[in-house]
């Protein structure tokens, strides 16, 4: 709880009467995607510490290991991005936290955190179908990741302001 007391200083919707639905909404999204950074943080401190049973996974090691990497780097773009998406939608308006045109609003800073959020699920689907190639199972989880990352891909498109064009990014992809 205390690591999110500062917090209350930048964005409103911590303190807890507030009850905008966006914000009580990306409030328990910032909870869920900080634990999504802790959970994984645990499992590889294991390795040295044994808080519990080495791992019963049917991946070799090293894969075991760079998959709960995956999942951690999602989990903290995935709470930086919540964070930003909160922040866009305090009342009154806060500024930017950035001037660079790929990060002009607090919005389009989340939308590519969720990018790259999504973006660590490729090579984690590509460990487990190089491990089992013949399950079809695997084969759809690589086709639903990459439908993830190019949907958040929209997304990042989507947020851009309207009185900028940036819709070469999209049409360079299809083209």
């Amino acid at each position: 709880m205390t690591l999110f007391m500062g917090l209350g200083n930048y964005l409103s919707c911590f303190h807890y009467d507030s009850f905008d639905i966006i914000c009580f909404g990306g409030r328990w999204f910032v909870w869920g995607s900080f634990i999504t950074t802790v959970f994984p943080i645990l499992i590889l401190c294991n390795k040295y510490i044994h808080i519990y049973e080495t791992h019963n996974s049917t991946l070799p090691a090293l894969g075991y290991y760079v998959t709960w990497i995956m999942v951690l780097f999602s989990g903290l773009f995935f709470t930086l991005g919540s964070l930003a998406f909160v922040r866009a939608f305090e009342e009154p308006p806060l500024p930017p936290l950035f001037k660079w045109k790929h990060v002009q609003t607090d919005e389009l800073l989340a939308a590519w955190l969720f990018m790259l959020g999504t973006v660590p699920a490729l090579p984690y689907s590509a460990i487990w179908f190089i491990t089992y190639p013949s399950q079809v199972l695997y084969i759809c989880y690589i086709a639903a990741s990459g439908t993830f990352v190019f949907c958040t891909y929209l997304f990042v498109l989507a947020c851009y302001p309207s009185d900028k064009v940036y819709f070469f990014l999209f049409y360079h992809l299809i083209c």
